[in-house]
Formats: C-alpha cells, structure tokens, sequence
C-alpha cells in the first residue's frame, strides 16, 4: 500500500479540514481565553496597588508629607515582601525614600522603569505613578505571577493545538488507510468478476458503514448479473439444443429430395423439410421477442384495456379446441367484470393464449381449463390460468419460468420450453408479478397487474 494513495484518500483530506477548522477555532478561544485571562491578572493586580495607594494617599493627607516620607521609610526598612515596589519622590525627580532609585516618567498606570532597586533586575514590574502636592508617590507589583499564568496557558493552549494536530491526522490516517484497504479489496474482487468469476462478491463487514451498504447493492447487482450471464449460458446451449433435430431433420429430407432416381422431387419431404425450418424460425421469434420484451427494447404503447373483454376472446376462440380434445374451458369474470389495467392489447391475447394452449397441450383428455380475473384490495387485478391436470412440482415451479425449460415428466417431449418464459416477460413489461401454485390438482397461474383507474 503506497502511503501516496492513503495521503490522496477522502478521509485523509477531510481530517486536514477539520484540522485546519479545529486549529481555527483553538486559535480565536484561546486568543480570547488569554486576553480575559490577562484582563483579570491585570485587574487583581491594579486592585492590590490602588489599596496600598488610598492607604498611603490618608496618611499624606492626615500627617502632611513628613507622614508619608516617613510611612515609606518604615516599609523599606522593614520585611518588605517580594515584589513590591514603593517610592516617593520630590517633584524635581529626587528620592526621598522608598526601594526605588529613580522617578519613573510616567504619570498613572503604566510599566515601572527603572527597576526597583535590590530587586530582580530581570524582573518586571507594573504599577500607578500619581502626585499628592508637591510629593510624588510610586506603588507596584512584580509581573511575575501574570507572566507565568500567561506562559503556562500560553503552552497549555499550544500544548493542545499540537495533541488535536496529532490526533486529526492520526485519525485521518487510519480512516483512510481503513477505506482504501476495502476500495483495494472491491476493486481485486471486481477484477476476479471481470475475469468470469461471477461468483466472487465483495467483501462485508458487520460495521454496516457506507462502504458496506454500497456493497451490499454492488452484491445484489453482481448476483442479478450472474443470474443473467448463466441464463444466457443456458439459453445458448439449449437454443443449440433445440435447433440441432429440426435442423438435421431437414437437411435428411432436403438429402432424400435431391437424390430422388426418379427425377421428380417428392412433395411431402419438401413439405416436412418446410415445417421444420418454420419451427426453427418459430423459435428464434420467440427468442428475439422474450429478449426484447426483457431488455425493455418493446416500445409497444400501453394504454388502458379490459381484462375480461381479453378473456372474453380467448375462451370464444379456444373453446372449440379444447372440446375437440374432449377438454373444457371455463371463463369466471364475476370477480371484476369492469377490471382495467394499463396493457398491450396483442401481447395480453398472446400471454392468454400460452397458457390456454400449454395447458391443453400438456393435460389428458377430460382436464378442466378456468380463465378467472379477480380485484385486490390492494389495487391489483389478478388474472389466473388453472387446470385440473397433473400439475407441476413446488420444486420444478421457478425453473419452469425460464427460457427452454421444460419439466419433461409433467410436461411431455413437446413443446421448446419457451410458452411460460414469453408470459414471464410479458407480464414483467407489464409491471405485474407472475406465480405458480397448486391447484389441488392441476396448475395455478396466478398473474397481478397494477389496476388502471381510467
């Protein structure tokens, strides 16, 4: 894994954005944190030395000068405590007494210069300068305290910046290095897949992140392709299957008819080689039209039909045929007589009709055929196709949806297993849903169309 493609990741990129927003808004808090924190040092500060000003301010103003002089002799011959600074000075700039050496230039609050004398020369010092007559008194405090809260949060906020610097990025590292790992396993997996392995799928976790999610659909679709790249293996090798009799059939008789002795062509195997190339084109046209009606390629415009006026016609035409094979069709249209869905006229006829003639041509003698249409109250129109004869396994039931697919004990030899695959399709064109069930005896085709309410 090249650290390159872990740089360039999404999430990599994402954790520098939220770096540079989090160090941001560090910066404006902890420029405002410091600023309100140096604000009440300052404060504090400024209070101790107004105190000690006011003090000495009512002994000038009680004793006179001589008072004060002598008040700020007292303190510097005593204890003083560290860090304070006390001076009083005559207003021609000459000290009188107190731990200041010289007059500072200043009037009001302000930085003190020069430094109080035997104190910290590196020290600094903050304090008030004001003029009681002809006396000039000083009062301050070291900055010592306010430098080193201000250092101390000053690290500690730097100190922070740099641990969510360090984190984002270690976070965004990982996150990414995590992400392009699994985008490394999809794209190996899709590869297997573009290679014919249509059974490799992508890799799953149990996070059910994005990632997981988005592979879950890629998965659904790899198993729909499959499905469709093994249905087109198995249509080609049955279509193969299927063509291979008729078309050997005919290429024996066209033989026997161009070697006739007697120099005449013999009509009837002209006749058989004519009916076996018209079964071959017969299926192709099946063919072609289950794939056009599965890619969506029909633009046939639907519009809004009778069902029951289809079922109608079917039983009118069919009838006659069942009964010639000493077998009954019945048409129930008391369950929706008005039932209307949104068809294709021509192709309802045709998917009516499969059905009518697979259940004719696969029952005996005697088998009951019902043409039935029904109203859901989920706002379908059902349509179903039964029949009293043998029925199909719940097993073989799916399978027998498919294209060349037939259920040759149930079924008989006849037929190229393409009659349920066309009414699949078709009814798919339609919107609708298509199921085999047990009709206790016989076959069940139960078919639901979306109701149309014009």
């Amino acid at each position: 894994m090249l650290p390159g493609n872990v740089f360039s990741g999404a999430p990599f990129k994402t954790a520098l954005w939220i770096l540079a927003a989090a160090c941001l808004a560090l910066t404006v808090t902890g420029a405002a944190v410091f600023g309100i924190v140096r604000s009440t040092l300052y404060e504090q500060l400024g209070a101790q030395i107004l105190d000690d000003t006011m003090l000495l301010r009512d002994i000038y103003q009680t004793g006179g000068p001589a008072a004060l002089t002598e008040a700020v002799k007292q303190f510097e011959q005593s204890a003083a405590p560290v860090g304070e600074a006390i001076g009083v000075f005559a207003l021609t700039g000459e000290r009188l007494s107190g731990n200041i050496l010289k007059m500072p230039e200043i009037v009001g609050w302000g930085p003190l210069f020069p430094r109080p004398h035997g104190l910290d020369p590196s020290a600094a010092f903050y304090g008030n300068v004001s003029v009681l007559g002809d006396r000039v008194l000083v009062v301050g405090r070291d900055l010592g305290l306010v430098r080193t809260v201000q250092t101390r949060l000053l690290r500690a906020l730097v100190g922070a910046g740099a641990a969510v610097a360090l984190l984002s990025l270690l976070i965004g590292y990982g996150a990414s290095r995590g992400v392009y790992r699994r985008l490394a396993e999809m794209a190996a997996a899709l590869e297997e897949v573009s290679k014919g392995r249509t059974e490799v799928r992508l890799p799953m976790t149990a996070g059910n992140d994005q990632i997981d999610r988005i592979s879950r659909q890629i998965n659904g679709h790899l198993d729909h392709l499959a499905t469709l790249i093994d249905s087109t293996r198995h249509s080609m090798a049955a279509i193969a299957h299927e063509l291979k009799t008729p078309l050997n059939h005919a290429h024996v008789l066209l033989q026997n008819a161009a070697l006739a002795t007697n120099g005449h062509t013999d009509p009837d195997a002209l006749e058989h080689a004519r009916q076996e190339v018209s079964k071959i084109s017969g299926i192709f046209d099946t063919v072609l039209r289950i794939s056009r009606l599965d890619a969506g390629a029909d633009q046939t415009n639907l519009a809004p039909v009778s069902v029951a006026d289809i079922m109608q016609d079917i039983a009118a035409i069919y009838a006659p045929v069942l009964e010639a094979s000493d077998q009954s069709l019945h048409c129930d249209l008391d369950g929706a007589r008005d039932a209307r869905i949104l068809g294709d006229v021509r192709m309802l006829r045709q998917m009516l009709a499969n059905l009518v003639e697979n259940a004719s041509r696969h029952c005996p003698a005697g088998t009951s055929v019902f043409l039935r249409v029904l109203a859901c109250e989920s706002g379908m129109v059902r349509l179903e196709v039964a029949d009293t004869g043998p029925g199909i396994p719940p097993e073989a039931r799916t399978e027998a949806l498919k294209p060349f697919v037939r259920v040759r004990r149930h079924l008989g030899p006849e037929g190229t297993g393409l009659g349920l695959a066309l009414v699949a399709a078709i009814v798919a064109r339609h919107g609708g849903t298509i199921a085999l069930s047990d009709n206790a005896p016989g076959l069940i085709v139960r078919m639901s169309f979306p109701a149309c309410d014009v």
